[in-house]
């Protein structure tokens, strides 16, 4: 992947994202198509929905979502680019009021990193932009069951501290007590003490 080609996708994004801005959707879109790899594709149709999305145009913003998942093929080798743009859009949906169309995007993130390995180290990074995302439209129980369903105790502690940090700013203080006694028992269960004391310190 050469300088040159990263430096022309770069450009892509950037022009796509505003001619969207001007509301030429039609051209933003044809550039972004030739963006050549998946990064730049996801990142330049998720601004484009973030365009319609600031035009209240919220069934068009989900339309963009879901051509950019054919789009870019769903290459499970590197699926973090359709994570990011999936939970910033469900976001964005959410801070509109569109909970429902928010909570589909939401699923469908949730779906996308449910595929990887519990041995693929980009599992955590993934299940936290879907845990952000159902945190959005505050499924809180979706957001734990999305970070039960990870193995390494490490990771699970530190995604779990932060839905606690969530619910704690929804204002539901008893469940977030609750959650933080069971962090605190599982950083417990870590052998090596500096996690187990970065755990606890970030609680």
């Amino acid at each position: 992947y050469s300088f040159e080609n990263r430096e022309r996708n770069m450009a892509i994004v950037s022009v796509a994202t505003a001619v969207a801005r001007i509301k030429n959707f039609d051209k933003a879109l044809k550039i972004a198509e030739g963006a050549k790899d998946i990064d730049s594709k996801s990142a330049a149709l998720g601004n484009i929905a973030q365009s319609f999305i600031s035009m209240e145009k919220y069934e068009k913003a989900t339309e963009i979502v879901e051509q950019a998942l054919v789009t870019t093929g769903r290459r499970l080798e590197n699926i973090s680019p359709e994570i990011t743009m999936l939970s910033s859009i469900t976001q964005a949906l959410s801070e509109a009021g569109v909970k429902e169309q928010a909570m589909k995007l939401a699923q469908k993130t949730a779906v996308i990193a449910k595929t990887l390995s519990n041995k693929d180290t980009n599992k955590a990074d993934a299940l936290q932009m879907a845990i952000q995302a159902f945190a959005s439209v505050k499924d809180f129980e979706q957001c734990l069951l999305l970070a039960e369903s990870l193995e390494d105790k490490m990771d699970k502690a530190k995604i779990l501290s932060n839905v606690a940090h969530m619910i704690a700013e929804a204002d539901m203080k008893e469940q977030s007590m609750k959650l933080v006694k069971k962090i605190i028992k599982l950083a417990k269960e870590l052998q090596n003490l500096s996690e187990r004391a970065a755990i606890i310190g970030k609680i």
